[in-house]
Protein backbone atom coordinates (compact mmCIF):
# COMPACT_ATOMS: atom_id res chain seq x y z
CA UNK A 1 0.00 0.00 0.00
CA UNK A 2 1.40 3.35 -0.93
CA UNK A 3 1.71 5.89 1.57
CA UNK A 4 1.23 9.99 -0.41
CA UNK A 5 2.03 13.15 1.93
CA UNK A 6 2.01 16.16 1.02
CA UNK A 7 3.77 19.02 2.39
CA UNK A 8 3.73 22.93 2.08
CA UNK A 9 6.86 24.91 2.32
CA UNK A 10 5.45 27.23 4.83
CA UNK A 11 5.17 24.42 7.43
CA UNK A 12 7.95 24.06 10.14
CA UNK A 13 11.14 22.58 9.31
CA UNK A 14 10.66 19.93 11.94
CA UNK A 15 7.43 18.58 10.06
CA UNK A 16 9.52 18.03 7.29
CA UNK A 17 12.30 16.34 8.58
CA UNK A 18 9.80 14.01 11.07
CA UNK A 19 7.91 13.24 7.76
CA UNK A 20 11.31 11.80 5.99
CA UNK A 21 12.27 10.28 9.16
CA UNK A 22 8.96 8.30 9.22
CA UNK A 23 9.32 7.22 5.90
CA UNK A 24 12.98 5.72 6.27
CA UNK A 25 12.56 4.29 9.48
CA UNK A 26 10.88 1.45 8.25
CA UNK A 27 13.93 0.48 6.44
CA UNK A 28 14.97 -2.72 8.34
CA UNK A 29 18.90 -2.20 7.38
CA UNK A 30 19.41 1.31 7.52
CA UNK A 31 20.48 1.38 4.06
CA UNK A 32 17.96 1.89 1.39
CA UNK A 33 17.13 3.45 -1.83
CA UNK A 34 15.54 6.50 -2.44
CA UNK A 35 14.06 7.90 -5.68
CA UNK A 36 13.64 11.62 -6.23
CA UNK A 37 11.97 13.23 -8.99
CA UNK A 38 12.44 16.97 -10.06
CA UNK A 39 16.16 17.59 -8.94
CA UNK A 40 17.10 20.71 -10.20
CA UNK A 41 20.84 21.47 -10.59
CA UNK A 42 22.61 24.85 -9.72
CA UNK A 43 22.82 25.01 -13.89
CA UNK A 44 19.04 24.28 -14.01
CA UNK A 45 19.53 20.82 -15.07
CA UNK A 46 16.70 18.77 -14.32
CA UNK A 47 16.88 14.54 -13.70
CA UNK A 48 15.11 12.22 -11.49
CA UNK A 49 17.34 10.02 -9.26
CA UNK A 50 17.78 6.92 -7.39
CA UNK A 51 20.36 7.17 -4.75
CA UNK A 52 21.33 4.39 -2.81
CA UNK A 53 21.14 6.13 1.19
CA UNK A 54 22.64 4.90 4.45
CA UNK A 55 26.00 3.27 3.16
CA UNK A 56 29.44 3.38 5.19
CA UNK A 57 30.61 6.43 4.15
CA UNK A 58 33.84 5.79 6.79
CA UNK A 59 34.92 2.65 5.07
CA UNK A 60 35.43 4.43 2.17
CA UNK A 61 36.98 7.24 3.47
CA UNK A 62 39.56 4.74 5.35
CA UNK A 63 40.16 2.72 2.05
CA UNK A 64 41.08 6.57 0.31
CA UNK A 65 43.61 7.35 3.18
CA UNK A 66 45.08 4.12 2.55
CA UNK A 67 44.49 4.12 -1.04
CA UNK A 68 46.40 8.08 -1.03
CA UNK A 69 49.17 7.40 1.67
CA UNK A 70 50.26 4.40 -0.66
CA UNK A 71 50.09 6.02 -3.85
CA UNK A 72 53.02 7.15 -5.65
CA UNK A 73 52.54 9.41 -8.26
CA UNK A 74 55.34 8.00 -10.65
CA UNK A 75 54.46 4.80 -10.99
CA UNK A 76 51.76 5.76 -13.81
CA UNK A 77 50.97 8.31 -16.23
CA UNK A 78 48.70 11.66 -15.60
CA UNK A 79 46.65 14.20 -17.52
CA UNK A 80 47.53 16.90 -15.12
CA UNK A 81 51.86 17.58 -14.62
CA UNK A 82 52.99 15.81 -11.63
CA UNK A 83 53.64 18.93 -9.22
CA UNK A 84 50.15 19.05 -9.21
CA UNK A 85 49.19 15.96 -8.33
CA UNK A 86 51.45 15.44 -5.72
CA UNK A 87 49.99 18.70 -4.21
CA UNK A 88 46.77 17.71 -4.91
CA UNK A 89 47.71 14.14 -3.36
CA UNK A 90 49.07 16.33 -0.29
CA UNK A 91 45.63 18.51 0.47
CA UNK A 92 42.95 15.53 -0.31
CA UNK A 93 44.90 13.52 2.51
CA UNK A 94 45.23 16.12 5.07
CA UNK A 95 41.39 17.14 4.16
CA UNK A 96 40.50 13.13 4.97
CA UNK A 97 42.99 13.38 7.80
CA UNK A 98 42.07 16.82 9.06
CA UNK A 99 38.82 17.53 8.84
CA UNK A 100 37.85 21.23 9.57
CA UNK A 101 36.33 21.83 12.99
CA UNK A 102 34.94 25.40 12.67
CA UNK A 103 32.86 23.27 9.58
CA UNK A 104 31.85 20.79 10.77
CA UNK A 105 30.28 22.83 13.85
CA UNK A 106 28.47 25.21 12.18
CA UNK A 107 27.55 22.32 9.67
CA UNK A 108 25.98 20.74 13.00
CA UNK A 109 24.27 24.63 13.38
CA UNK A 110 22.70 25.29 10.19
CA UNK A 111 20.76 21.85 10.00
CA UNK A 112 17.90 19.29 11.46
CA UNK A 113 19.95 15.92 10.98
CA UNK A 114 17.89 13.50 9.95
CA UNK A 115 20.15 10.67 10.06
CA UNK A 116 23.54 9.86 8.50
CA UNK A 117 22.27 10.31 5.18
CA UNK A 118 19.94 13.59 5.29
CA UNK A 119 19.77 16.21 7.15
CA UNK A 120 17.16 19.79 6.28
CA UNK A 121 18.48 23.41 6.26
CA UNK A 122 16.43 25.01 8.97
CA UNK A 123 16.23 28.52 7.15
CA UNK A 124 15.97 27.54 3.54
CA UNK A 125 14.55 24.13 4.11
CA UNK A 126 16.56 22.99 1.11
CA UNK A 127 16.72 19.05 1.68
CA UNK A 128 20.57 17.46 1.44
CA UNK A 129 20.71 13.61 0.64
CA UNK A 130 23.73 11.91 1.07
CA UNK A 131 24.41 8.64 -1.03
CA UNK A 132 25.49 6.75 -3.81
CA UNK A 133 23.93 7.24 -7.14
CA UNK A 134 22.61 4.87 -8.75
CA UNK A 135 20.61 5.56 -11.80
CA UNK A 136 20.37 9.37 -13.11
CA UNK A 137 17.51 10.56 -15.66
CA UNK A 138 17.67 13.73 -17.18
CA UNK A 139 14.06 15.21 -17.56
CA UNK A 140 15.56 19.11 -18.96
CA UNK A 141 19.07 19.08 -20.38
CA UNK A 142 21.33 21.88 -20.22
CA UNK A 143 24.50 23.21 -22.17
CA UNK A 144 27.11 23.19 -19.27
CA UNK A 145 29.72 26.21 -20.07
CA UNK A 146 33.33 26.09 -20.53
CA UNK A 147 35.65 24.58 -17.85
CA UNK A 148 37.27 27.01 -16.21
CA UNK A 149 39.20 24.93 -13.18
CA UNK A 150 42.52 26.07 -11.35
CA UNK A 151 45.27 23.10 -12.49
CA UNK A 152 45.14 22.10 -8.39
CA UNK A 153 41.41 21.59 -8.57
CA UNK A 154 41.59 19.45 -12.44
CA UNK A 155 44.53 17.36 -10.52
CA UNK A 156 42.27 17.03 -7.59
CA UNK A 157 39.64 16.30 -9.76
CA UNK A 158 41.76 13.48 -11.56
CA UNK A 159 42.68 11.80 -8.06
CA UNK A 160 39.12 11.79 -6.93
CA UNK A 161 38.23 9.47 -9.82
CA UNK A 162 40.32 6.81 -8.31
CA UNK A 163 39.02 7.40 -4.91
CA UNK A 164 36.16 5.29 -3.29
CA UNK A 165 34.49 8.18 -1.40
CA UNK A 166 33.72 10.18 -4.47
CA UNK A 167 31.39 8.02 -5.29
CA UNK A 168 29.45 9.38 -2.71
CA UNK A 169 28.09 12.45 -3.25
CA UNK A 170 25.16 15.20 -1.85
CA UNK A 171 22.35 16.40 -3.74
CA UNK A 172 21.04 19.68 -2.28
CA UNK A 173 17.27 19.79 -3.31
CA UNK A 174 15.06 22.92 -3.21
CA UNK A 175 11.37 20.91 -1.99
CA UNK A 176 9.36 23.05 -3.86
CA UNK A 177 7.55 20.80 -6.75
CA UNK A 178 9.81 18.24 -5.70
CA UNK A 179 8.51 14.26 -4.94
CA UNK A 180 11.05 12.09 -2.72
CA UNK A 181 9.94 8.20 -2.31
CA UNK A 182 11.67 5.70 -0.06
CA UNK A 183 10.19 2.52 1.73
CA UNK A 184 6.58 2.49 -0.53
CA UNK A 185 6.19 6.11 0.86
CA UNK A 186 6.03 8.59 -1.40
CA UNK A 187 6.60 12.26 -0.25
CA UNK A 188 5.62 15.57 -2.51
CA UNK A 189 6.84 19.18 -1.69
CA UNK A 190 4.43 22.36 -2.98
CA UNK A 191 4.97 25.67 -2.48
CA UNK A 192 3.14 28.12 -0.37
CA UNK A 193 2.50 31.16 -0.80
Amino acid sequence: MQNNTIIGLSNQAEVIADTIKSALNKSLTNVTFCSVKGYVNDEGEKADYLINIGVNYQTAKQKDIKFLTELDITTREWNCPKIDILKAQTELLNSLINPSQARSQAQKDAYIHINEALKLHADTLELYVFGSKVKKTIVEAVEYGEDTRKPLTKAKDELRMLMKSTKYRQFKFKLNGMSMRTNGEELQFEGAE
